[in-house]
């Protein structure tokens, strides 16, 4: 089987963070995945939720970047942590839905 890597940049996504994990985590629960969210050390608190989320589940990544840096670089960055050999970008605002991955 091969690993899907899925990666979340945020910004301020404290609100939808652990939705789009749990979600994420139901609907990839037969398959092999890692989740990489990747924070733009957002001030309303989403790293710290995500921190949380790590501790609880292996398969679930946390990157807090110091200084806001912008989508692309937040998804590059993303890219060189992710193993798996497919990847996808997802939005954290709940605008992409996870059932679509499967």
């Amino acid at each position: 089987m091969v690993q899907l890597s899925v990666i979340l940049p945020t910004y301020n996504e404290v609100a939808n963070i652990e939705v789009i994990i749990e979600s994420l985590t139901r609907v990839l629960k037969d398959h092999i995945y890692e989740i990489i969210v990747v924070d733009d050390n957002s001030p309303d608190g989403t790293y710290d939720t995500v921190h949380n989320l790590t501790l609880q589940d292996r398969k679930i990544h946390g990157i807090r970047r110091p200084s806001k840096l912008g989508l692309g670089s937040a998804i590059l960055e993303g890219l060189t942590k992710a193993k798996g050999e497919y990847i996808a970008v997802m939005d954290s605002d709940l605008s992409h839905k996870p059932e679509d991955l499967i």
